[in-house]
């Protein structure tokens, strides 16, 4: 009786343990300066787990009528874009709670249609894209206040290395391309589709004003792999709103 009996608390352990996560926590990014609508600096956390595999920027574009130079509450969101300011107020918990599972946080972003950013040390091929911010990268400034070279990304304050920021790509097609350009063909209702430039967000509160702006809304996340290889993230942090050149 009394070897039954261990057997069955045996059995009783192995199912609870089963049901254990190895809970993998990954550094998320806190030191942010936010300059304006043109440009932030952001200092990267040292001493990542090696599940640690890069830091990756979610984005989404927004269609305005409202000029701003500075964006410090929801205010201003609405009057940019009424589904910036909710889809802020959606996410605006998420970085503040680190028990969120991975599984969640990624659901967030694909149900709002926030798309991962590429960069490119090359503004005309776009074979040389890239996601990756791995772990040599402490410090990180991006800049959208260049009309002629478009928005750039320098890591660890290395001018000279230059990064282009691009648009997602894939799984639907971009007008006029995929770098960070206000134009015309951006905000064209017939580009705004299913299948074309998905990563934009109509403005239905525009007051018919003659000129239009866009803003790009950007959250930084740390991300891995564990060991079941199921992807794993920090708690996003906001990095800013930029208005596009």
């Amino acid at each position: 009786m009394k070897k039954i009996k261990f057997l069955f608390l045996i059995k009783i352990f192995l199912l609870i343990s089963c049901g254990l996560e190895n809970y993998v926590y990954l550094e998320p990014v806190e030191r942010i300066t936010i300059h304006g609508t043109n440009s932030i600096s952001a200092w990267l956390p040292s001493g990542q787990p090696s599940e640690f595999r890069s830091y990756t920027v979610f984005y989404r574009i927004y269609i305005s009528d409202f000029s701003i130079n500075a964006i410090p509450s929801d205010i201003q969101r609405v009057q940019i874009n009424p589904a910036l300011a909710s889809h802020f107020n959606t996410i605006d918990p998420y970085t503040t709670n680190d028990s969120v599972s991975p599984n969640a946080i990624s659901s967030v972003f694909s149900n709002l249609r926030y798309y991962p950013l590429y960069i490119s040390k090359d503004r005309i091929n776009e074979y040389h894209l890239s996601l990756v911010l791995d772990r040599t990268a402490n410090t990180l400034d991006i800049d959208f206040t260049s009309s002629s070279m478009g928005p750039q990304m320098i890591v660890n304050s290395n001018t000279s290395d230059i990064n282009y920021l691009f648009r997602t790509g894939g799984s639907f097609s971009l007008h006029p391309d995929r770098l960070f350009f206000h134009s015309s063909d951006l905000i064209d209702e017939n580009n705004l589709t299913g299948e074309r430039n998905t990563d934009v967000e109509r403005n239905g509160n525009l007051s018919g004003a003659s000129s239009l702006f866009t803003y790009v809304s950007m959250y930084i996340l740390a991300s891995g792999i564990d060991g079941n290889y199921s992807p794993i993230y920090s708690r996003p942090k906001h990095i800013g709103i930029f208005r596009l050149p």
